[in-house]
């Protein structure tokens, strides 16, 4: 235990070395997330033992589907309308936990300032899920809102060109300055 208090600053002695985090750890969604799973465990280890592997366990369940839940989320980097799904599932998994806790209050499983954080960090997630989904609906629109890149086959030179029937499309190495709409006149 006193090795672990020391300070890698002393001559000789070698830092511990920390675990390596996913970057999903590093946000405040899955800190909290993590941090209801901790508490969610916390109160089932101290429940009477007739709902402790009933109720007990269903809290768990939840409390870890969300911590899954925001993990997904926040891995999900290609597909935007994807990443909206995945942050409505922690909205609705955020909102079973609550319901769950706040039933548990009512049966006196979990009360007093454990039932308040617990309430205070679904709310919390849930919140930051909805501004998760505003801010990448707006990257959304703003993708999608983007001139239109001019490729051969919405080019009108090109249209034109391939109407007339004198280019065909060559291979990338050859000189595509030869005409307008960036093809080669066919040798044919």
């Amino acid at each position: 235990r006193r090795s672990t208090e020391m300070k890698s600053t002393q001559p000789g002695v070698k830092p511990i070395p920390q675990p390596l985090l996913q970057p999903y750890e590093k946000s405040p969604i899955y800190r909290e997330a993590e941090r209801i799973l901790i508490l969610v465990n916390s109160a089932q280890s101290r429940m009477d033992r007739r709902y402790k592997y009933t109720d007990g366990n269903r809290l768990s369940e939840k409390a870890s589907d969300l911590a899954d839940q925001v993990a997904w989320a926040y891995m999900e980097t290609k597909n935007l309308n994807l990443k909206i799904a995945r942050l409505q599932n922690v909205i609705r998994k955020s909102t079973s936990l609550l319901i769950a806790i706040r039933s548990a209050n009512r049966r006196n499983l979990i009360f007093g300032d454990l039932h308040v954080d617990l309430v205070t960090r679904c709310v919390s997630v849930i919140k930051q899920a909805t501004g998760w989904i505003n801010k990448v609906s707006e990257l959304s629109a703003a993708k999608d809102t983007r001139p239109e890149r001019v490729s051969p086959s919405n080019n009108p030179a090109t249209s034109e060109c391939h109407q007339l029937g004198r280019i065909t499309p060559e291979v990338k190495d050859q000189d595509r300055s030869a005409t307008p709409c960036g093809y080669v006149e066919s040798s044919v």
